[in-house]
C-alpha cells in the first residue's frame, strides 16, 4: 500500500533531494564580491550588485561542467528511482534492494557537490578568501536518512508478514 509509513519518508527523501537543485548549496567570499551556488544557477554579487548566470551556458569549464552535469544527472536519476521504489510496494525485497542503491546513488550525488563546489568560484575575481556550505549541501544527507528510515520500515514490513506466513504452516 502506498500510503505507509515508509512511502511517506521515501516522498520526503524525494523533496529534500529536489530541494537540493534550487536551494543554495556554497557561497563563495572574497572581500566585497561573493558568490552564491546553487544546483541550477551561479548568483554573483560585485559592490551589491546582483548577477545571476546559468551555469550550463556561461561556463564552459570541462571539469565544472562535468561535475555539474553529474549532480544535476545523479539528482535526476534519484528522484525517478525512489518514485519507482514507492510502488514497488507489492514486492519488499525488491523495494529493498532499490531503497539501497538509490541510497548509493545519493551518497555518488553529494560527492558530486563536493566535487562541484571544489572547482572554485566562476563569477568572481581571484581566488576566494572562504567558502561557506549553505543548506541544500546538507538536503542529500537527509535525504540518505530517510531513505534508510525507510528501508528499515520495509524491512519490519518484510518481517512481519514472514511471522504471519510460518505461523499458518504450523
Amino acid at each position: 500500500m502506498i500510503q505507509r509509513i515508509q512511502s511517506l519518508f521515501l516522498l520526503i527523501a524525494i523533496l529534500l533531494n529536489l530541494a537540493g537543485l534550487f536551494l543554495p548549496l556554497w557561497q563563495f567570499v572574497a572581500g566585497a564580491e561573493s558568490e552564491v551556488v546553487s544546483g541550477l544557477s551561479v548568483v554573483s554579487e560585485f559592490s551589491g550588485q546582483n548577477e545571476m548566470n546559468e551555469m550550463f551556458y556561461e561556463h564552459k569549464e570541462s571539469s565544472r561542467m562535468i561535475a555539474h552535469s553529474l549532480f544535476v544527472g545523479l539528482n535526476a536519476l534519484v528522484t525517478i528511482g525512489l518514485i519507482l521504489i514507492i510502488f514497488q510496494f507489492n514486492n519488499r525485497p525488491r523495494q529493498i534492494k532499490l531503497a539501497y542503491i538509490g541510497m548509493v546513488l545519493v551518497l555518488f550525488e553529494i560527492l558530486a557537490i563536493v566535487w562541484f563546489t571544489n572547482q572554485g568560484p566562476t563569477g568572481i575575481s581571484g581566488t576566494a578568501d572562504q567558502g561557506l556550505p549553505h543548506i541544500g549541501f546538507a538536503l542529500p544527507i537527509a535525504a540518505v536518512a530517510f531513505i534508510w528510515l525507510a528501508i528499515k520500515r520495509i524491512q519490519a514490513d518484510e518481517n512481519l508478514v514472514k511471522s504471519i506466513d510460518s505461523g499458518r504452516i504450523r
